[in-house]
């Protein structure tokens, strides 16, 4: 199957990732529920999980070959401390920030895609 068909194939759960992180935010340096559900989706697609970065910070690496190229993805996982004028799906005194919810959600779709994806052949020309 496609790659593409393949996360297709996901996309509602990927929106449920989403809509979990947005339902349970936590504050900037206490987030053990969302780093340990980042990382549990980075570690489920064989992504080399380290954590602990500046506290609850989640990094995920994805070798590929033997270049020196590198490329950084970031998301913020903290909600803000707010209380909300609307009914919330949030505890009292916390909103998420829909962005940190999706960007969250996002990132581990991103690093999927590449985990998944086909890795590149090489291919040696005949010699003259």
């Amino acid at each position: 199957m496609p790659v593409l068909d393949r996360i297709a194939a996901r996309h509602d759960e990927m929106i449920g990732w989403r809509r979990h992180l947005h339902a349970h935010p936590e504050l900037a340096f206490e987030e053990e529920a969302t780093a340990d559900f980042v990382a549990n989706r980075l570690a489920a697609v064989g992504i080399e999980v380290h954590r602990g970065l500046a506290g609850t910070g989640v990094v995920g690496v994805l070798r590929q070959g033997q270049g020196r190229g590198r490329i950084g993805l970031r998301a913020d996982m903290d909600a803000l401390a707010m209380t909300s004028k609307t009914a919330s799906l949030t505890p009292p005194g916390l909103r998420a920030r829909c962005t940190a919810a999706a960007t969250t959600a996002i990132l581990p779709c991103c690093w999927e895609r590449h985990a998944i994806w086909p890795k590149p052949t090489t291919s040696t020309a005949p010699s003259t």
